[in-house]
């Protein structure tokens, strides 16, 4: 049985304390779950957003997880991941 998450990344900005980081939050069903993880400067952007989005999906014991990105914006993307 297939199921379906929804997971949306946002790229957060250096500040003074802290580096660049990306945060993955789920936003499909009920559980509020979110990881952020500082950002990986040999990875371009698009593969830190992915790669942060796989990593909170594979907290859902996910082992196959194939992540669709849906939607671009400015600061962030959004993935479905379709759990096998």
């Amino acid at each position: 049985m297939k199921s379906t998450i929804s997971i949306n990344t946002k790229y957060n900005q250096p500040t003074e304390i802290k580096g660049s980081s990306i945060t993955a939050y789920l936003t499909s069903g009920c559980t509020n779950k979110q990881i952020t993880v500082c950002y990986d400067y040999a990875l371009s952007a698009g593969d830190n957003h992915l790669a942060v989005a796989k990593r909170l999906a594979k907290q859902f014991n996910a082992e196959d997880v194939l992540c669709v990105k849906e939607t671009q914006s400015q600061r962030g993307n959004k993935y479905i991941g379709h759990i096998y």
